[in-house]
């Protein structure tokens, strides 16, 4: 698969930059027109679910589900008996395990990694919490107190924070203040779309909320997508674009334009994970996904209060005092390795199982494991599960990878996950002989430049590191007459920023 665009982020350290780039465009596209909206009502395909319930405590809060199926729950520090803050995570197969909490009451934003790794925003900080004791994520002070976040924040090029002072993002080791008073007028960001935890999927765009209006954040820079109606609560990123409630009214929004979805009656909760799209109204739970709008078969304790899908093809929800998890079919899970994960190249274990609906794990007979549609194995397996040692995930850029569960005939399970390999690039080796003869050879970043920054060591390419990846995956540098750069040496740029940055 080809490797996406990064993202174009208009950093503050691009400016010093523009001198020798091509204007980025910063006028909103015109409206697209909006096509005849769909109607989701009674006549709409049922799909039969299975349900799961137990009991949680009025204080007990589903704070996210993993893409392995894992819900997560926390419960406040209580006043009246001095009980500590608690965490405990809730398996596919109904096991339950505890994890040490960190000391906040409440929390803003979490998104949960794996069954044993989640991040979080409590108390105004940031913390990873794991199998051993929670650890705060430090910012610089100057970023003020976090509010909410995309991506992983320990890892370069993989997060964006945003914080009282303003949208951040980590490349280089530091953190870097995405410019929102610029040409495009974004103004207050109220929210981050999440593609199952990460900022993007494979096609790099990254959707913000400011006020009514919606932004795509794409190789082309920000453009405005304004809502054809005023939405009544934050968006979601998921597999089409981003999907916003307004009313009865589900918006969908894309590169192209906008689509709407009419439902019965409001839409009090929308969520997204993998493929599937998931609205909670005042009527029911529906589900979209390749096949298309279904209606949820199950009946809850109450209406639903929280909603989290996982990337497996389930969701977790809290219906009255009972967390529940809904299953559509029997799912295919798979540990260590998550959608859109960026990992370095080598292999990785791969924990593969079918459970069905109620939590049992499924007998197997056969997995099949193929890569970018190129078959890699197909073997034997026996009893429940299966553990994959040292898969390789193939050669740098995207990748998709497939699996097929199978007893006797009959395939029980296919599921599809998107991931990128990830490779150190030498600037030494790799990258010098480039800056030399593209970049500190010209006018404009050679020695002694005075109208744009002078890229001749790896120090000044790691300082305006995040700003070259804007301008060069943009097209906008080298600025004419000099030759464009080639699609290979735009890889080999992303991939030593994306890779680390090492000397």
């Amino acid at each position: 698969m080809p490797a996406p665009p990064a993202r174009l982020l208009a950093l503050l350290a691009a400016s010093a930059l523009l001198a020798c780039a091509d204007p980025a465009p910063s006028d909103p596209l015109p409206p697209a027109p909006t096509p005849q909206p769909t109607h989701v009502d009674g006549d709409t395909p049922r799909l039969p679910f299975a349900a799961g319930c137990v009991d949680l405590a009025p204080a007990e809060r589903l704070l996210a589900a993993s893409p392995e199926g894992d819900a997560w729950v926390f419960r406040a520090p209580s006043t009246d008996d001095a009980a500590a803050a608690e965490l405990h995570v809730v398996q596919l197969e109904r096991r339950e395990r505890a994890l040490p909490a960190p000391p906040v009451a409440a929390v803003a934003s979490a998104t949960a990694w794996s069954h044993q790794a989640l991040t979080l925003v409590g108390d105004d900080h940031l913390w990873r919490v794991g199998a051993q004791e929670p650890e705060p994520l430090y910012l610089p002070t100057e970023l003020g107190a976090p509010r909410a976040f995309c991506g992983d924040p320990q890892q370069d090029g993989d997060a964006l924070v945003l914080t009282d002072a303003g949208l951040f993002e980590r490349a280089a080791g530091q953190w870097w203040r995405v410019d929102l008073a610029g040409p495009v007028g974004l103004g207050d960001i109220a929210w981050i779309g999440r593609r199952d935890g990460a900022c993007a999927g494979a096609d790099g765009d990254v959707w913000l909320g400011a006020g009514d209006a919606v932004w795509r954040l794409a190789e082309e820079g920000f453009q405005r997508r304004e809502p054809p109606r005023t939405p009544t609560g934050p968006g979601v990123a998921h597999a089409g674009g981003v999907a916003l409630p307004a009313g009865e009214v589900l918006l969908l929004g894309d590169a192209e334009g906008w689509a709407e979805v009419v439902f019965e009656a409001p839409i009090e909760r929308v969520a997204a994970a993998g493929e599937r799209l998931w609205v909670a109204t005042e009527e029911g739970l529906f589900v979209h996904d390749p096949s298309g709008w279904r209606g949820a078969s199950v009946t809850l304790p109450a209406r639903v209060d929280a909603l989290h899908p996982h990337a497996a093809g389930g969701a977790w929800l809290r219906s009255g005092d009972a967390l529940c998890h809904l299953a559509p079919d029997p799912l295919l899970r798979v540990r260590g390795l998550r959608p859109f994960e960026r990992i370095p190249a080598g292999a990785v274990d791969l924990d593969v199982a079918a459970i069905d609906g109620a939590g049992v794990p499924l007998a197997m007979e056969t997995l099949s494991v193929a890569i970018d549609g190129e078959p890699v194995m197909s073997i034997p397996v026996s009893g429940d599960g299966w553990r994959l040692e040292a898969f390789d995930l193939g050669p740098t850029g995207w990748h998709a990878l497939e699996l097929e569960i199978a007893a006797g005939d009959d395939v029980l399970l296919q599921r599809g996950l998107t991931y990128r390999v990830t490779e150190s690039v030498s600037f030494a080796e790799a990258l010098a002989p480039l800056a030399e003869a593209r970049c500190a050879g010209s006018d404009c970043h050679g020695a002694g430049a005075t109208d744009a920054p002078e890229l001749l060591t790896h120090a000044q390419w790691v300082r305006y590191a995040p700003a070259i990846r804007a301008q060069v995956v943009s097209g906008r540098m080298p600025r004419e007459p000099e030759a464009p750069l080639s699609p290979e040496e735009i890889d080999r740029i992303v991939e030593w920023i994306e890779g680390g940055l090492q000397p």
